[in-house]
């Protein structure tokens, strides 16, 4: 019986450190990335060249892109509350828009992609 107990007690720790459970007091646990993307430098901002407006809305959010750069741009929206947009190309002088859907979204922020 007692081998089962601590079998058990065993298993229970290491699903719980697998699962990203808090552990119980007077262990240690570690948090480390996983995968090279998550390893690399966050993604750049978008550069300031690229206008951004948005129109919240209570069931959806509409986000324009304007480019004022010289160059194309791949821009993309990271949403709050929505779904972010795809990698988004716009060309010199012109918009591109995305619009996400959610209880209330709006822009967190824009990024170089």
């Amino acid at each position: 019986m007692r081998k089962h107990g601590i079998a058990l007690l065993g298993a229970t720790l290491a699903l719980t450190g697998a699962l990203g459970v808090p552990a119980a007091a007077g262990t240690t646990t570690e948090h480390r990335e996983v995968g090279t993307a998550s390893a690399a430098a966050p993604a750049d901002k978008a550069p300031g060249c690229v206008r951004v407006t948005q129109n919240k809305g209570i069931e959806s959010t509409k986000v324009k892109f304007t480019n004022k750069c010289k160059k194309n741009q791949r821009v993309k929206a990271i949403m709050a509350r929505g779904r972010d947009s795809r990698c988004i190309s716009v060309a010199p002088k012109n918009t591109r828009s995305h619009v996400s859907y959610g209880a209330r979204p709006y822009l967190n922020k824009v990024v170089s992609c």
